[in-house]
């Protein structure tokens, strides 16, 4: 199958850009458009000062893991390049699936995976028209840019929003996933927590929580104790 000539990718998370270099490597022109400052999407860090100096927090997707074979030698080669390392194997015990995570903050993952890419921050795809083979981008400043593919890999309102004047149709039960809100606390301790574990979870039908203990990092300092509670 010949890869289309120019692609337009929505969304700069992990998905996007892996999408982008697997087409840039099939011989593909790809753009990639992204609403927001910097890439990552979900693979968000901050960095906050604090009197006992900077403390790094991986406040969207703290780690991930890998379930296919296919992935983890993509894994291993970031492993290779010293910008992923296994954090852990389960926070209750060793469960045998290993949690991995950005050596500098997740961000750092995505800004890796960015490189050479073209990728346009603060460019937010506002709606999507398609006449004949070709597609139409329009930003939200009006600006248009034509593409003989698109990739949406932005959430689902996002998405359905975008092809909702076009021909395309999600599938109902896609259309109708519902995203829960999360309430996140970073919070910069001036002592250990009397944990053993690198985090846990808990909480009831209506509420939950998770909170991982993120002082034992690669990307932060020994000396700190910095927990995310999500």
């Amino acid at each position: 199958m010949t890869a289309p000539s120019r692609v337009v990718v929505v969304g700069a998370g992990l998905a996007g850009l892996m999408a982008a270099r697997e087409l840039v490597a099939a011989g593909s022109d790809v753009t990639i458009f992204d609403k927001g400052r910097g890439v990552g999407g979900r693979m968000a860090t901050r960095r906050i000062e604090s009197s006992v100096g900077t403390a790094v927090f991986d406040h969207g997707a703290q780690f991930f893991t890998t379930r296919s074979e296919e992935f983890r030698s993509v894994v291993d080669r970031w492993i290779a390049d010293d910008v992923v390392v296994e954090w852990c194997r389960g926070f209750a015990g060793d469960d045998g699936h290993p949690r991995y995570i950005a050596r500098r903050g997740m961000a750092s993952l995505a800004k890796h995976l960015a490189s050479g890419l073209d990728v346009r921050t603060s460019s937010l795809a506002f709606g999507l028209s398609r006449r004949d083979s070709k597609w139409r981008v329009i930003l939200d400043d009006a600006s248009t840019y034509d593409a003989d593919a698109v990739v949406l890999t932005c959430p689902i309102p996002q998405s359905y929003s975008l092809v909702a004047n076009t021909d395309v149709e999600l599938p109902n039960d896609l259309i109708m996933t519902d995203y829960e809100r999360t309430l996140g606390v970073l919070a910069v301790l001036d002592r250990p927590l009397l944990r053993t574990t690198t985090g846990s979870s808990g909480g009831s039908r209506t509420a939950r929580w998770s909170l991982v203990e993120c002082g034992d990092r690669p990307c932060t300092s020994p000396h700190r104790e910095i927990l995310s509670l999500l």
